[in-house]
């Protein structure tokens, strides 16, 4: 259940509004349905890790998140 909700709203928002979005807009909701995968315990690919322009700070949550991937729930702030 974790993180389901977080990838359906990207993935929800880039296909209906994905044409009017900047490039930056677009790999910022790419990296937001790859947080969700990870936080749903799924892999992600490396070409995920290539996603610029983007915003800095959340890719830098990306970068934590697939680094604790496995021991994410020590650290989870929001106490799923």
């Amino acid at each position: 259940m974790n993180g389901r909700f977080k990838k359906k709203l990207a993935d929800k928002i880039l296909a209906e509004s994905g044409r009017i979005l900047t490039r930056k807009q677009k790999n910022n909701l790419l990296i937001h349905s790859q947080i969700g995968r990870i936080l749903q315990g799924e892999k992600i690919s490396f070409r995920a890790l290539l996603l610029f322009p983007c915003n800095g700070v959340l890719y830098g949550k990306l970068i934590i998140y697939s680094i604790l991937r496995t021991n994410f729930t020590k650290f989870d702030i929001y106490g799923s």
